[in-house]
């Protein structure tokens, strides 16, 4: 137990269409130091069969009910058992080498962290996150670096087991943002990887639901950093993306 460095969770329902990528970049990174664990919320679709086809590198595999996906994620976190962990939702995959990488840093910080690679439905890149999106990513990454937005993607996210809590269930779409925000609060050091970390497919259920996501981080920001630095960072948000915004329009 004590030499296993990451613990990878992949939380999955129905996804039977997106799980292959997923599963196929973890096995690509799969050893004695990294171990797997999937928690399904029993899945009625081929995901079940297509999870029995990769056991072999699955350590741990739940397929219960659960109460949501953030439910799901503190099954994860309640079963690792490595120095670090990640997240790996189905259809998002690890970038190559990404594995290598964070294996063989000996800085010993409490986060690690990089870029993102957006793709598609089609799996076609869309570009780096930090490009894509008006959230650069921070060269060193602090509690204050949140002010701005979720500068770095959860899936490019390693943080270290012991400072890591529970998920806070009354966030139903953006409690990933506080997580990152109380896991922030008790760092001492960070990592930059700089490179992409994972690649993810741009959308999902905080894209569906953006009016619901924007209003949960608004009161997240509230509990973490208090009313002024909230409403003071919002309005430097505003003024960011609308700079974002003319400066693509004019290279359209």
């Amino acid at each position: 137990m004590d030499d296993i460095k990451l613990s990878i969770i992949t939380v999955v329902f129905n996804a039977e269409d997106l799980l292959e990528y997923t599963l196929d970049s973890v096995r690509a990174v799969k050893s004695d130091k990294v171990e797997y664990i999937v928690i399904d919320g029993k899945s009625t679709d081929g995901s079940v069969d297509i999870l029995a086809k990769n056991k072999d590198i699955i350590d741990v595999l739940v397929s219960e009910p659960d109460k949501g996906i953030y439910d799901a994620m503190n099954k994860g976190i309640a079963r690792a058992t490595g120095k670090y962990l990640i997240f790996m939702n189905a259809g998002d995959e690890l970038v190559k080498n990404a594995g290598e990488r964070i294996l063989s840093d000996n800085s010993d910080a409490d986060i690690i962290y990089g870029d993102a690679l957006f793709v598609d439905d089609n799996r076609m890149e869309l570009g780096l996150r930090s490009i894509f999106t008006s959230r650069s990513l921070p060269q060193e990454l602090t509690l204050n670096s949140y002010t701005m937005g979720q500068r770095v993607c959860h899936q490019s996210f390693v943080v270290k087991r012991n400072i890591v809590q529970p998920f806070n269930m009354r966030y139903r779409i953006s409690a990933d943002y506080d997580w990152m925000l109380s896991c922030m609060a008790r760092a001492k050091s960070s990592k930059n990887l700089v490179d992409p970390v994972s690649i993810f497919l741009h959308g999902g259920v905080s894209k569906q639901q953006l009016k619901k996501a924007l209003s949960e981080r608004f009161w997240i920001m509230v509990d973490h950093y208090g009313w002024l630095v909230t409403l003071w960072s919002h309005f430097k948000i505003l003024i960011r993306g609308l700079k974002f915004y003319k400066i693509n329009k004019r290279l359209d």
